[in-house]
């Protein structure tokens, strides 16, 4: 039985699930944890709860930080309803709006009103009036009035970029801009 090879290929696939934690299989899935808000109230419906929080809301879900002046939470659903002066932060991003509904089950956000994406410690800074965010592939889309700065203000080597939708790629440190697109360099040029 030893020399079958379906044996063997049984025998390192439980080794490898064994061996490597649940992580590099699949996404691991953590909970939505509501840190801190000046006030909750609680909303009892048939489709599931709803928590009205307001003033210095502080959410989590695993690496993944959420701020808002007021939200709504459905915690039944995952999804994080955030207003007003909103921060989504991850180990590899940052993400604010006026908006944001975050959805936990998917660890995607979708983000309305003056929106800014960007890589803490980079001097890359994105902005649209829509954008998309997925912490799992750790990928952006920015759309409607999209822009992307690289370089500081003063820099002479900073290039605007600027175009109908902005896909943003944080593991490749890459981009692509799509629709109407135009590059100007800090000196004027267009390109």
């Amino acid at each position: 039985m030893t020399g079958d090879p379906g044996y063997w290929i049984l025998l390192v696939a439980a080794l490898a699930a064994a061996a490597f934690p649940r992580a590099v299989w699949a996404q691991e899935h953590h909970p939505i944890e509501l840190i801190h808000a000046d006030q909750v109230s609680l909303e009892r419906a048939d489709q599931g709860d709803a928590y009205h929080a307001r003033g210095h809301v502080h959410f989590r879900q695993g690496t993944a930080e959420l701020w808002a002046d007021r939200s709504v939470w459905f915690e039944q659903s995952g999804e994080v309803h955030l207003y007003g002066n909103v921060r989504v932060r991850d180990t590899a991003e940052a993400l604010d709006a006026d908006t944001v509904i975050y959805l936990g089950e998917s660890d995607r956000a979708f983000a309305y009103g003056h929106v800014e994406y960007a890589r803490p410690g980079g001097d890359m800074k994105a902005f649209a009036d829509r954008g998309e965010y997925d912490r799992r592939p750790h990928e952006a889309r920015l759309y409607h009035n999209a822009r992307m700065v690289h370089g500081d203000d003063d820099s002479t080597g900073r290039i605007e970029t600027q175009a109908d939708t902005l896909l943003l790629f944080a593991e490749a440190d890459s981009g692509v801009a799509i629709g109407h697109v135009r590059i100007q360099r800090q000196d004027g040029h267009a390109t």
